[in-house]
């Protein structure tokens, strides 16, 4: 894979080569990080009495606590009306100022913050949530753990874009000029498991996945999914591979971006 010197580090290839040193951006383009472990069912997750015990290791640092019931509507065959609808309670803890959230489910644990403050301090509250977690549960069965990141850009930077974003990323847009619509969408394979990648221009009002809100105006987007799927998934490597995860990323959105941008956002 050829790379251009604006790269900052020459012939770094972003989905195998140890990834370069975290350098914290003043003004980060990051609008959301969410990391989620998945595992094998457990009923008694619908149970509050069952997850007291993980709700009150939570509670100084995600004192707001909720219960959710989205109803889902599924077409089953042989059913009257084809149709039944399920229920499945969503435990949702959140941070004083709702800027942390944390879920669990009968087959899922997930943190999420839309106040990034670095990677440090996101790896030590997944820590202490693991800890928690792995104290409260007995014989749990991980099947999954990704790591997500939502960037994006918009405003005036949108224009300037040829001068943020490296030209092997930009494609056609380099040539052509800015598009109404323009989405990459590449699963790699990378040393911790894999990557899915999407990054590109998106109109106001609309959103590349429903699990983000659409943005106002015009904007650019890297969203970058991490993710190793095994059954089972050793529950003592998830939080070292969510340091590793983060580290992967980092490293594809360093060579995502140009110099200039890393100076102007005060790398």
């Amino acid at each position: 894979m050829s790379m251009s010197k604006d790269h900052g580090l020459p012939g770094f290839n972003p989905l195998q080569d140890v990834p370069p040193q975290d350098s914290k951006l003043v003004s980060s383009p990051l609008e959301m990080v969410v990391t989620q472990l998945r595992f094998a069912p457990v009923p008694k997750m619908d149970e509050q009495a069952f997850i007291a015990n993980f709700q009150d290791r939570l509670r100084k640092n995600y004192p707001l606590f909720a219960m959710e019931h989205p109803n889902l509507q599924l077409a089953l065959p042989g059913m009257n009306g084809g149709e039944v609808t399920a229920f499945s309670v969503f435990w949702r803890m959140l941070s004083i100022e709702s800027k942390w959230r944390v879920s669990l489910t009968r087959d899922f644990l997930a943190l999420e913050t839309v106040a990034y403050g670095g990677r440090e301090d996101f790896l030590l509250r997944w820590t202490e949530i693991l800890e928690a977690f792995n104290a409260s549960f007995e014989n749990i069965t991980a099947t999954r753990f990704g790591l997500r990141y939502l960037n994006r850009i918009k405003g005036e930077e949108l224009q300037r874009l040829p001068t943020l974003v490296q030209r092997e990323a930009l494609g056609i847009v380099t040539s052509l000029g800015t598009p109404d619509v323009a989405i990459t969408d590449v699963l790699y394979p990378v040393p911790e498991g894999k990557i899915h990648a999407r990054w590109g221009h998106l109109p106001a009002g609309t959103t590349h996945d429903p699990s983000f809100l659409a943005c106002a105006e015009a904007n650019w987007i890297l969203d970058m999914d991490l993710s190793i799927e095994r059954v089972p998934l050793d529950m003592a490597e998830i939080g070292d591979l969510a340091k590793r995860f983060s580290e992967r990323a980092y490293g594809f959105f360093h060579w995502m971006m140009t110099d200039q941008f890393r100076t102007e956002r005060g790398a």
